[in-house]
């Protein structure tokens, strides 16, 4: 995951629309997620940003405790998803997760797009 709300986001009560409200800590999803068995054998890993602009409390970017943590540099919640360090990081964890060599297959791709 990234920079998912794990157990939600007190600031969601401030955005408009029905999908907000499903961000709330108090929320149906979160009692679910909560009482929901561990992933058993299924390796999981969230990325986390220390200075998360939308997680409130900031506590609940954690994700539960069989999975791998893994805190990026400061960015705000969104950028996230467009900076290319936490994107190639990403990649890296998915591919030690899979046992796949060093090298991601993405970077001929890169040296072609601008």
């Amino acid at each position: 995951t990234l920079g998912t709300p794990h157990s939600g986001s007190k600031l969601a009560a401030l955005a408009p629309g029905r999908l907000a409200r499903h961000l709330l800590p108090c929320s149906t999803i979160f009692s679910l997620l909560r009482q929901a068995p561990p992933l058993e054998g299924l390796p999981c890993a969230a990325f986390v940003s220390p200075e998360d602009d939308a997680v409130l409390p900031t506590s609940h970017l954690l994700p539960p405790e069989s999975w791998r943590l893994r805190i990026t540099r400061p960015v705000s919640h969104f950028s996230m998803l467009l900076c290319p360090d936490i994107a190639d990081a990403v990649l890296a964890e998915v591919n030690e997760m899979a046992g796949v060599a060093s090298e991601p297959p993405y970077v001929a791709v890169r040296q072609v797009l601008p």
